[in-house]
C-alpha cells in the first residue's frame, strides 16, 4: 500500500489543506450480490463477517481522528508532523487488520468462511478494509478542511470562520460515529439471521432513517453555532449540503466490508464540495474560473 495516499497530502503551503490528489476507492471483493440473497450466514462466518465490518470502521474513524487532529494544528497556524501522523495512521491500519484476523481467523487459508460472506481470499477483506480506510478520511477531510475560495490557508481565516471549521469537524466526527455504527448492526444483523427480502429492506429503512435524523439534528446545530452568512463564505454550501457526503461516507462502508448491492457507495458528484474519486478539486459549486472547472479539475 502506498503510504502516500494516506499521508497528510491534504496539506498545501502553511498546512492551507488544499487538495493534492482524488481519494481513490480499489474494492477487490468480488460483484456484490442482491440483497435479498445475502445474509443468513452460520455463526463462524456470521463472526468473520462482522470483523471485517469493525475492523473497517475502526480504521476508518481512526484515520479520521489523525486527520482532525492534524486540521486542529492547521487552524492555529500549526505545522502537522506529517511523520507522526504517518506512523499513527500505519498503527490504526495494523491494529483494524489484528481484529479482522482475530475474529476471522480460517481467514489465513482464503477457503470457506470468506467465500461464504462474498470474498475470495484473506487478502480481499484486508485490502477493502485499507482502501476504505484511506479514502474514507481523505474524502471527510477534504469535505471539513478545504480552504474557501480564496484558496487561504486555515490560519488566515477570521476568528468566526475557524470556529465554523472546528464545528464542522466536531459535527462530521459524531455524524460518523453514528452512521457507521448503524449500518454495521443493520448489516450484521441480516448477515446472522434468516430473514426474508421484505424484513431486510425494513431493517435498511430504519438504518436509513436514523443517520438522516442525527444528520439534520447536526446540521441544524451547525446553523445555531455558525452565522449562516460565515459559513457559506468557508464551504460556499449549506451545514446541510456539507454533511450529507459525510453521511453517505457509511455506504462506503457498507460497499467495502459487505458484499451486497444494496448499500453501495455513490458516485461522485462535483459540487459537493468532497474530493472523490476522479475529482482534482471540489470548492462546493461546478463553476468554471475559479481555479476548480465545472467538471472538478483544476484550472
Amino acid at each position: 500500500m502506498a503510504r502516500e495516499r494516506i499521508r497528510w497530502s491534504l496539506i498545501g503551503a502553511a498546512c492551507g489543506l488544499l487538495i493534492a490528489g482524488a481519494p481513490r476507492l480499489v474494492r477487490a471483493h468480488g460483484l456484490p450480490i442482491p440483497l435479498a440473497f445475502w445474509g443468513g450466514f452460520d455463526s463462524t462466518a456470521a463472526q468473520c463477517q462482522h470483523g471485517i465490518a469493525r475492523a473497517a470502521d475502526i480504521c476508518g474513524r481512526g484515520a479520521w481522528h489523525v486527520r482532525a487532529a492534524c486540521g486542529t494544528t492547521a487552524l492555529t497556524g500549526g505545522i502537522c508532523d506529517t511523520a507522526s501522523d504517518d506512523a499513527a495512521l500505519q498503527r490504526i491500519e495494523t491494529a483494524a487488520l489484528s481484529v479482522y484476523y482475530r475474529e476471522c481467523p480460517s481467514a489465513q487459508d482464503g477457503k470457506g468462511i470468506l467465500q461464504v460472506a462474498g470474498f475470495g481470499l484473506a487478502s480481499e477483506a484486508a485490502i477493502d478494509i485499507t482502501n476504505f480506510c484511506e479514502s474514507s478520511a481523505t474524502a471527510v477531510g477534504s469535505a471539513v478542511y478545504r480552504a474557501p475560495l480564496q484558496n487561504q490557508p486555515l490560519a488566515q481565516l477570521d476568528a468566526n470562520a475557524r470556529a465554523c471549521v472546528a464545528a464542522t469537524a466536531k459535527a462530521a466526527t459524531a455524524l460518523l460515529r453514528v452512521a457507521y455504527r448503524s449500518r454495521r448492526r443493520a448489516l450484521d444483523l441480516i448477515a446472522t439471521e434468516m430473514l426474508t427480502p421484505s424484513q431486510k429492506d425494513t431493517i435498511v429503512a430504519q438504518s436509513t432513517a436514523r443517520i438522516q435524523a442525527v444528520e439534520a439534528t447536526l446540521a441544524t446545530r451547525l446553523s445555531i453555532a455558525c452565522d449562516p452568512a460565515i459559513f457559506q463564505t468557508v464551504y460556499n454550501l449549506s451545514p446541510a449540503q456539507v454533511l450529507a457526503p459525510i453521511a453517505q461516507r457509511a455506504d462506503c462502508l457498507s460497499a467495502s466490508a459487505y458484499v451486497q448491492m444494496q448499500l453501495l457507495c455513490p458516485a461522485p458528484v462535483c459540487g459537493n464540495g468532497m474530493l472523490e474519486s476522479g475529482e482534482q478539486c471540489d470548492d462546493g459549486n461546478t463553476t468554471d474560473g475559479d481555479g476548480c472547472d465545472h467538471a472538478c479539475q483544476l484550472e
